[in-house]
């Protein structure tokens, strides 16, 4: 005999948050960016689906921010009209590194709008386009953009490494020649970590 059981089946509750808690958080996060708020460095709207009008807000506030280096918009329905005015933001913000645009359908449109945008862009370095109807040849202009970059950027910081050590070298040379030339009765070196110094002769 076949017994049927009389069994509870929990509902199923959506992790994604409501229309009226997606646009209030949109609403301040634009708030935060527009401020320049010096303690919002990560925005993650993953599954906010804040589209294309809610990503030209944030494109917006961001243009003139100097804080944000992170910025995750996946699965949000993001067209090439979205994409777009990401573009534009990309043109003037220089402080962005690291955009996610994963899973919405930004397209070929849309990517080479970025792709312009990122050539007049000095700051992003990782950029995200999996499940965008993008094409290979598109993709691969971007990725070619951004290893130039990264490549640029590291030869930079090594110049910039190389200038300081030669300051450094220059000053302990100039320190040298006027302690040979001070008298061997004043000649003193300073300690590193206090006001104190001793005398060599003594």
């Amino acid at each position: 005999m076949v017994r049927v059981l009389n069994v509870k089946v929990p509902a199923i509750v959506s992790s994604k948050p409501s229309a009226g808690r997606n646009q209030s958080e949109l609403k301040g996060a634009v708030k935060r960016l527009s401020r320049n708020d010096k303690m919002f460095t990560d925005l993650t709207l993953a599954w906010a689906l804040i589209a294309d009008d809610g990503c030209r807000q944030l494109s917006t506030s961001l243009i003139f921010n100097t804080v944000l280096t992170r910025l995750d918009l996946h699965y949000n329905d993001i067209t090439q009209i979205g994409a777009t005015s990401l573009a534009q933001m990309l043109k003037r913000n220089f402080t962005l590194v690291t955009l996610d645009l994963s899973y919405n359908s930004v397209g070929d449109a849309g990517a080479e709008a970025i792709l312009r945008g990122l050539k007049e862009n000095t700051s992003l370095t990782s950029l995200q386009l999996t499940n965008n109807g993008v094409s290979h040849s598109v993709r691969q202009a971007i990725d070619e953009c951004l290893e130039e970059r990264s490549s640029r950027n590291t030869t930079t910081d090594m110049k910039q490494k190389e200038v300081k050590a030669v300051k450094i070298v220059a000053k302990n040379d100039r320190f040298q020649e006027a302690f040979l030339a001070a008298p061997v009765a004043r000649r003193k070196a300073p300690l590193a970590k206090n006001k104190y110094s001793f005398d060599l002769c003594a």
